[in-house]
């Protein structure tokens, strides 16, 4: 048969009920990560930023070039193999640090 890989291309249709279970997950977060995505192609493009309608709600990007600095309310540019490490470091450096107060 045919191997496929777990992922949706560019013009396929996404799973049934996909979309609803991705909003659903970004309505209950209070910060959305995006890696890697130039947030130009719908409907997930509009998943991300809905985590502003959230109280407190955030929005950090990650890329290469500057896609998506506009709809970031923190913006990384970078390679994701050397600032994603860099980035959860620093979390658990600060979630130590709140534990300790």
């Amino acid at each position: 048969g045919v191997l496929k890989a777990d992922v949706v291309l560019f013009g396929e249709a996404l799973p049934t009920g996909a979309m609803m279970k991705a909003t659903k997950a970004v309505m209950a977060s209070t910060v959305v990560l995006v890696v890697g995505s130039s947030l130009n192609v719908a409907p997930a493009n509009m998943l991300p930023t809905m985590v502003k309608y959230r109280p407190f709600g955030k929005l950090v990007v990650l890329n290469l070039d500057t896609s998506g600095k506009e709809q970031a309310d923190l913006f990384l540019q970078g390679e994701a193999t050397v600032v994603l490490p860099k980035l959860v470091q620093r979390m658990k450096e600060l979630m130590t640090w709140n534990k300790s107060k």
